[in-house]
């Protein structure tokens, strides 16, 4: 699981090869971009990355829809425009896959 960014998203992935990967995250990160990451004393369960993987937006006013409209998303990534659901939250706006 990385953490990362201002608001503190977690992001999950599976390795077979985790020490590898995170031994090696580490030496490059240093090595090539000069910073240092850090690796968390206590694991993370799996209940609580669900929990907590919005980070700082992870309450249920934050996520939890006031009023929610259906979109079409245009972006480079996509050729047609995308469905999505533009939520508004207390703290937030939201986009989501429908």
């Amino acid at each position: 699981c990385i953490l990362y960014g201002g608001f503190s998203r977690l992001h999950l992935f599976a390795s077979e090869q985790r020490e590898e990967i995170i031994k090696s995250a580490i030496d490059h990160a240093g090595n090539y971009i000069g910073i240092s990451l850090r690796i968390r004393k206590e694991p993370l369960e799996f209940e609580q990355y669900l929990n907590l993987r919005f980070g700082k937006y992870s309450t249920d006013e934050s996520i939890t829809s006031l009023a929610e409209f259906i979109v079409q998303k245009i972006s480079p990534r996509h050729s047609e425009p995308v469905k999505r659901v533009l939520a508004l939250t207390e703290t937030s706006l939201v986009e989501r896959d429908p």
